[in-house]
């Protein structure tokens, strides 16, 4: 859907998009700490429980079991819900402006999902990252959009 979208603005306009979206991602990591601190803190004021389990934890049933949240197959439907959110963003954003990982995956990861950390973030969305531009090369090759002599050499490197 991404790449297709692209079809639907001009280059100057996909540019900006860019430029705008680079700016908005940029400060979401560092500001992560920030955020989970003042939250913490709000916790506390109203003698509520702390945040949640600490950084690089394992997520597991006892996690899900102590939040209240429902478990399909071991599975917490809410964590699950959340990362595949990010996985369709990360999709629609990737074949749109051809970024990927880095740029959107680990942020979102290491944002929504309080016992990640930044290396498992970053270790999991390159996991992720082939099946996602697999699909969004395949699709800008069918409009057109790739240059092999120069995609191949890319790839190799």
């Amino acid at each position: 859907l991404g790449a297709r979208a692209t079809t639907l603005l001009s280059q100057t306009r996909l540019k900006q998009c860019l430029g705008a979206f680079m700016l908005f991602i940029g400060p979401t990591i560092p500001l992560k700490g920030h955020l989970k601190k003042k939250d913490e803190e709000a916790r506390a004021k109203e003698g509520g429980a702390s945040a949640g389990p600490s950084a690089g934890s394992s997520a597991g049933s006892a996690d899900a079991k102590e939040s209240g949240s429902a478990e399909l197959f071991g599975i917490d439907m809410e964590k699950a819900m959340r990362n595949l959110t990010i996985g369709l963003g990360t999709g629609f954003l990737s074949g749109l402006f051809g970024v990927g990982g880095g740029a959107i995956t680990v942020p979102a990861l290491t944002f929504f999902n309080e016992d990640m950390n930044f290396h498992t973030a970053l270790g999991t969305s390159l996991g992720a990252m082939v099946p996602i531009s697999m699909v969004g090369v395949a699709t800008h090759a069918k409009l057109g959009n790739v240059v092999p002599r120069i995609a191949a050499p890319l790839a190799a490197g």
